[in-house]
């Protein structure tokens, strides 16, 4: 059994890492890593050329790798993303140009509006009435912006240098 655990240390020590290229770590750290089961790739070394040394694995808390992966599965969005890419013309670009030098040279200000929430008062007690549904204020006004988004799609885009994306 010994001979397989020699076997099984020595598959794991030449660990790669995302690119694909080789991870440097010291013995001890590998040693370390295995023995509290963490994935050398995860952590950053602080050694000669970025080799990862014993104080690294000690220092590494797997806490925020751990946490994130259940909030991405728990957080799964139903629906399907498109989106369509259009080349820039030279007179958008530099409308574009303008309006940004515009943006960080003109006072900026808010504008507050009162909204009559009566009805959404309303709507809201009918739909939290149906058991086990808990619809808050906030779903609502985020149905709302799905809704206008999906009915302007031209205001649901990004900018970059060479091409203007539309999400459908």
């Amino acid at each position: 059994k010994k001979e397989d655990k020699v076997v099984e240390e020595k598959k794991t020590t030449t660990s790669t890492n995302n690119s694909g290229g080789r991870i440097f770590a010291s013995p001890l750290a590998k040693k370390i890593a295995s023995d509290k089961g963490f994935n050398l790739s995860d952590i950053s070394g602080s050694g000669e050329n970025g080799r990862i040394i014993k104080k690294d694995v000690e220092n590494f808390t797997p806490a925020a790798a751990v946490q994130a992966a259940p909030v991405t599965a728990s957080s799964v969005a139903v629906g399907v993303e498109s989106s369509e890419e259009v080349k820039n013309s030279q007179m958008r670009k530099a409308i574009a140009k303008s309006l940004g030098n515009s943006k960080f040279t003109a006072p900026d200000f808010s504008l507050n509006i009162e909204v009559d929430m009566d009805n959404a008062m309303a709507s809201r007690k009918t739909i939290n009435a149906i058991p086990d549904v808990k619809v808050s204020f906030n779903d609502m006004v985020v149905k709302a912006c799905a809704m206008a988004l999906a009915k302007h799609p031209q205001v649901n885009t990004s900018w970059s240098d060479a091409n203007t994306i539309y999400y459908k």
